[in-house]
């Protein structure tokens, strides 16, 4: 008699695929990531649908006849394989009372990305018409949850070129739909991802709802036509691990998935925050500790901007050599508004000062350190969850 359920393991990762509750992927765990600093205990991302933390991922064909297709209920029969690994895939089955037969085969690379084959093979005397699709089910708002507008967590959208950010709460007051080609649908936390990518090049629709769960899906608009004795297949890939950024970037690639690395919340100075990560990642290798690495980040930094301070010094004093001029006219014109403005513009012009070359460095400077702030929040939360953990722990 087999298990309900299909254990799976790398080094990074493991857990287990239920197989008497549709062939979900609902049991998840990080070997190499503990909850905090001092603890043993591992990060559990993906839970079954029954627990309170419920979690999980799954595909599926629909179709318009009356034929059976597998749902979340259907009980899987293992083939082939008896644990899934790097170097061992495993193929399960269901087969319905007319003969047709639903395979899938999954894989696992050495990281994070699930590979699911999902194939029909029609052994009846009639033709279907069968249209893949894939999901995302939780069953609540993480504990975690950091609920701050530098820092989207939720639903990451990309279709055709176009992101679209939804939270958790936008999509309990409206439903989200989009069609395209090319893209891929992601329910992000603040350090963790669970993603769906389709097939590119095939038209597909994205759904985000809630209906006492959240759920994420995509539908092949497509669809296969499956004759009598004939098969087809489709396959579904899953990147379910640490927003760690060099790894989304190198998935994204392989896949070619375009702006894959927009699962990060990098937001809207992209273009400020990903050179920075480049440095921080150089001076991280350079120094061999992450602390050193920001303190040389910032002094870094402040350095590329020291012209500019100085030339901010040195309009704040002659604005303060003027001060005394400055205080006379406004005595002087106390009860004239526009000539105190005047006479006030008119000494500045007099002694070549602009008020405003003092301000200028300082407001160009404001993105800058945003996004450091930004790339700390990411970068650190990616690659040292410990670290971060015990600096929000310090500052609470």
């Amino acid at each position: 008699m087999q298990s309900d359920r299909i254990n799976f393991e790398n080094e990074f990762i493991k857990g287990s695929i239920a197989l008497n509750n549709g062939g979900a992927i609902d049991d998840f765990e990080f070997k190499n990531y503990n909850k905090t600093l001092d603890s043993e205990e591992k990060i559990i991302l993906l839970s079954p649908s029954n627990s309170k933390n419920g979690y999980l991922l799954n595909t599926g064909w629909t179709t318009n006849s009356e034929v059976e297709v597998p749902n979340s209920n259907t009980v899987w029969i293992l083939e082939s394989g008896n644990k899934l690994t790097p170097k061992n895939p495993i193929k399960i089955y269901f087969e319905n009372n007319v003969g047709v037969r639903f395979e899938r085969t999954l894989t696992l690379d050495e990281k994070y990305l699930f590979t699911i084959k999902q194939k029909i093979i029609n052994n009846s005397n009639k033709n279907y018409k069968f249209y893949p699709y894939a999901f995302l089910h939780r069953n609540n708002v993480p504990e975690d949850l950091t609920d701050f507008y530098i820092l989207h967590e939720g639903f990451v959208t990309v279709g055709d070129g176009e992101l679209e950010e939804v939270d958790y709460d936008d999509v309990e007051e409206e439903k989200f739909k989009r069609e395209a080609s090319t893209g891929f649908v992601s329910l992000g936390d603040k350090y963790w991802l669970t993603s769906l990518i389709p097939n590119q090049g095939r038209k597909f629709r994205i759904d985000i709802d809630y209906k006492k769960k959240y759920r994420a899906s995509f539908i092949d608009l497509e669809g296969f036509n499956v004759d009598a004795n004939s098969s087809a297949q489709h396959t579904v890939k899953s990147v379910i691990g640490a927003k760690e950024v060099k790894l989304i970037d190198k998935y994204g690639e392989e896949l070619n998935i375009k702006q894959f690395d927009l699962n990060i919340s990098y937001g809207i100075f992209y273009w400020i925050v990903r050179p920075m990560h480049v440095a921080l990642d150089y001076l991280y290798k350079f120094s061999g500790n992450y602390g050193y690495a920001i303190i040389l980040l910032t002094i870094l930094i402040r350095i590329i901007f020291f012209p500019l301070n100085q030339y901010s010094f040195k309009s704040m004093s002659k604005m303060k050599v003027l001060a005394p001029q400055l205080n006379i006219i406004k005595e002087k014109w106390k009860d004239d508004k526009m000539q105190i403005q005047k006479e006030t513009m008119k000494l500045y012009k007099t002694n070549g000062v602009n008020p405003m070359s003092s301000c200028f460095p300082i407001f160009l400077q404001i993105p800058i350190f945003f996004s450091l702030y930004k790339l700390l929040l990411l970068d650190i939360a990616m690659r040292h969850a410990p670290f971060i953990w015990y600096w929000q722990d310090l500052s609470s």
